[in-house]
């Protein structure tokens, strides 16, 4: 069993190297797709790949986050996974509480070939923006483990795919963001620690790029807020918990990502089956289309990066 992660970047220079370190304790291969970064991000990205050769450098081009990019990512990767591999869907700001290796083998029946998460989003609170208007921390912090950094948190009720049993023949179509028939949704989720809110110049440059990008591909309205100050939370909010490195998260069995017993059976048995490999025969082959529009956006203060070196 392998884990091949799909990890669309832009602008992750602060964590990234912490992220791709920690993928590489257990994916057989990362694949990165960069849309457009200019802070150095597909620099870091090169680095690892000149060292570590599971890192693998997809292609830079300037263009807007939308559903279909790990899509083309995995038709054109696919001759390389086997069956019973584990396709990821990696993001640029977040650590497994356990490792995924161990876990799929050990909390995922046989049946099952879906898995969400259960996510801990780590938070930038009143108190640490004080501190960090006193001067007591800065972007120098970076070079800290996030973990350190970082310690308020709520517990995410929602849950996120992030990987699915690979079958030979599995199609993943235009304007999805999973493939086509992805397996039956295990009933464990693992868990997830999330960073999307790490430093005040970090959260501006997120929330600027977002919105912008939210003008021309359609996401969730929380793209649309500019204002990274409205991503600040109160230390006195209930739902925050305070975590430290190396103790347990706590515990949460959610099934709301199961849906109800009917469907749950029906999918089962569908499965089993084998009719989703029977319809991938019937899929068609993969397309890119039209090209993405171009989408350039480029933070004051930073000296961009050309976008010159795509593969």
């Amino acid at each position: 069993m392998g884990i091949h992660a799909l990890l669309l970047v832009r602008d992750e220079a602060d964590v990234l190297p912490q992220v791709l370190s920690h993928l590489l304790e257990w994916c057989a291969s990362i694949h990165v797709y960069d849309t457009g970064s200019t802070d150095g991000t597909w620099e870091i990205v090169h680095d690892f790949a000149g060292r570590e050769r599971r890192v693998q450098p997809f292609l830079r081009e300037a263009i807007a986050n939308d559903l279909s990019l790990r899509g083309r990512m995995f038709e054109r990767l696919q001759s390389g996974f086997r069956r019973g591999d584990w396709i990821m869907r990696a993001d640029a700001d977040e650590f497994y509480v356990e490792s995924p290796e161990t876990w799929l083998r050990e909390r995922v029946r046989g049946c099952e070939g879906r898995v969400c998460t259960q996510q801990y989003e780590f938070v930038f609170t009143t108190r640490d923006l004080e501190a960090w208007e006193r001067g007591e921390e800065s972007v120098a912090d970076r070079s800290r483990p996030i973990c350190s950094r970082r310690r308020r948190f709520y517990v995410e009720p929602e849950a996120e795919l992030r990987f699915c049993r690979y079958r030979p023949g599995m199609r993943w179509g235009q304007g999805h963001n999973l493939p086509f028939n992805p397996g039956h949704v295990a009933q464990e989720r693992i868990g997830v620690r999330h960073y999307r809110w790490r430093d005040p110049p970090q959260m501006d440059a997120r929330c600027r790029l977002r919105a912008a990008c939210a003008k021309v591909t359609h996401h969730g309205p929380h793209w649309s807020i500019a204002d990274w100050r409205r991503w600040v939370f109160d230390d006195a909010d209930p739902r925050l918990h305070t975590w430290t490195p190396g103790t347990p998260l706590p515990a949460r069995r959610g099934l709301e990502h199961l849906g109800p017993p009917s469907r749950r059976l029906a999918q089962r048995v569908m499965y089993a089956s084998g009719l989703p490999s029977l319809l991938d025969r019937f899929r068609p082959t993969w397309s890119d289309g039209p090209p993405p529009a171009p989408f350039r956006f480029e933070m004051p203060g930073i000296t961009p990066t050309p976008i010159d070196s795509a593969l």
